[in-house]
């Protein structure tokens, strides 16, 4: 009777532990190409570090000074009840906020992008109230703060 023998043998193979995953990754596929071994690992960990980049952060938007955003609300209030002249719009402005994150006050909605928040106060002569005095108008005005453009008019008479 012939007796087969089976003979295993158990071959000691170092095992480089490594704490970088991206790492072990691009060894396995080095490991499964044969013939590139060395291009495909250093192809490998180029891929991963340009996936691992962080992503660029966009630039804050420039936003219109101070003055020119009243310049814009000047133009815009230009006659009556507001004023005629640069001076008198002005004194009717009696306050300007920049709203970065918060309330829109003339919309009563969240501000979904930056803006300058006018309060306006005139009386407007032409007008009488119910007891007989003349009207006041009291309102907010706001504009976008990077394009200046009027994103809400809560006052009567507007050009």
């Amino acid at each position: 009777m012939k007796r087969t023998i089976l003979v295993l043998a158990v071959l000691a193979v170092p095992v480089i532990a490594s704490a970088d995953p991206a790492t072990e990754y691009c060894r396995r596929r080095a490991a499964e190409s044969f013939s590139f071994g060395q291009q495909v690992f250093d192809d490998c960990m180029v891929r991963v570090a340009k996936k691992m980049q962080k992503p660029k952060q966009k630039a804050a938007p420039l936003l219109i000074s101070p003055n020119a955003a009243e310049n814009i609300v000047v133009e815009t209030l230009y006659g009556e009840p507001y004023g005629s002249t640069r001076g008198e719009i002005a004194n009717s402005i009696k306050s300007q906020i920049l709203i970065i994150k918060g309330n829109d006050p003339c919309q009563n909605s969240p501000a979904r992008e930056p803006t300058w928040a006018f309060r306006v106060e005139a009386i407007d002569v032409n007008s009488r109230d119910t007891s007989g005095q003349p009207s006041k108008i009291n309102g907010f005005l706001t504009l976008n703060a990077v394009s200046g453009k009027i994103n809400c008019a809560g006052l009567p008479y507007l050009r």
